[in-house]
C-alpha cells in the first residue's frame, strides 16, 4: 500500500492511497499537517487491521476526518477476530487442520478446551488484539 499527501486542487490537501491496483482519492482540507496525520492513521490502521479496516475509516463521513480529535478505530477482540478467521477456514484448510484450530482458538478464547469446565475470565478472548502481546 502506497500512501501520499498531496495538493491537487489548491488550497485543499488530499490523501491518494494506492493498493491492488486501485486508487482512492480522500479530500481533507486546508491544512497540511492534518492530511499528514490522517495519512499516518491510515498506515497503522492498515498495519493493524488490514484492508478492512481502511475500508471503514474510508467509508467514515468527511467532516469528521479532518477533525482534531485523532480516529481511533474499533479494535476487535481476540474473540471476535478468531471467529471470522474461522469462519474463512473450512474452503482453505484439511479438516483435522481446522478441528485443530478450532480447539486452539477454543483453549485461548475460553480458556479452557474441555466443554464441561465453565470458561476462564482471565483468557484472553476479551482483550483487543493491539492489547495481546507474545511476552
Amino acid at each position: 500500500m502506497k500512501i501520499s499527501v498531496r495538493m491537487l486542487r489548491p488550497p485543499n490537501y488530499y490523501v491518494l492511497i494506492r493498493h491492488r491496483f486501485t486508487k482512492t482519492v480522500k479530500k481533507i482540507g486546508p491544512e497540511e499537517e492534518k492530511a499528514l496525520d490522517f495519512a499516518k492513521q491510515v498506515q497503522s490502521i492498515y498495519e493493524l487491521l488490514g484492508e478492512e479496516g481502511v475500508r471503514q475509516l474510508l467509508a467514515k463521513d468527511a467532516s469528521e476526518v479532518p477533525g482534531s480529535d485523532p480516529l481511533k478505530p474499533a479494535v476487535p477482540t481476540l474473540a471476535e477476530y478468531s471467529t471470522r478467521w474461522l469462519a474463512q477456514l473450512p474452503n482453505a484448510v484439511e479438516y483435522t487442520t481446522l478441528k485443530c484450530y478450532q480447539l486452539n482458538v477454543k483453549y485461548l478464547v475460553g480458556g479452557t478446551a474441555n466443554p464441561d469446565e465453565e470458561p476462564d475470565q482471565a483468557a484472553l478472548g476479551q482483550l483487543p488484539l493491539n492489547a495481546i502481546t507474545h511476552a
